[in-house]
């Protein structure tokens, strides 16, 4: 299954998503007891997840409760998927600061889902960067937590934005991206 898992994810950054799809449907089908399969699924759901709603639900490093469907009807929700790691992560932060500040009234909510594999590393990097202000949502396991599988996260920075209606407008946008799309979503 993970030689599978390779075949599929580079069909998905070549752009061949049909074959891509074929492949996680095979390790799921093939191997389903594994925790591969969990993850081949969850990249069948975020590559079809346009136009339809996601799950994120789970507990913030502060102990709050999140569920993206509070969001709906009131807020455009960019979910970003980062590690402490990685410095396309941390090199993506002051930007989505940024973006936090000039649309945060005009409705947009940014949650962080971070996939470093403890919480310790995560709670360090967070004293010292205290700019981190929207919610940050964690569980163990890094790229094999439940949050990383449940989307089939194949890589990071992986971004996620869910339009007012609850439904998924791009299941991979880029930081560089943003600025524009939310000027147009959030008039």
């Amino acid at each position: 299954p993970e030689a599978m898992l390779q075949l599929a994810t580079t069909h998905e950054f070549a752009g061949n998503e049909a074959e891509a799809l074929k492949w996680y449907g095979q390790i799921a089908s093939d191997f389903s007891q594994t925790p591969i399969a969990k993850k081949a699924q969850g990249a069948q759901v975020r590559l079809q997840s346009v136009g339809k709603p996601i799950k994120l639900v789970g507990k913030t490093t502060k102990g709050q409760t999140f569920d993206i469907d509070a969001y709906r009807n009131k807020s455009l929700v960019l979910i970003h998927y980062w590690a402490s790691w990685s410095e396309p992560c941390k090199a993506e932060l002051p930007q989505l600061r940024e973006l936090q500040a000039k649309y945060g009234k005009r409705g947009l909510m940014i949650v962080g889902v971070n996939l470093d594999s403890s919480r310790k590393t995560l709670d360090d990097y967070m004293a010292k960067d205290k700019n981190l202000t929207w919610p940050q949502l964690y569980e163990e396991g890094g790229l094999d937590s439940r949050y990383a599988n449940e989307l089939g996260i194949p890589i990071l920075p992986t971004m996620i934005l869910v339009g007012k209606d609850g439904k998924v407008l791009n299941r991979g946008i880029h930081v560089s991206e943003l600025d524009s799309v939310l000027s147009g979503q959030l008039k």
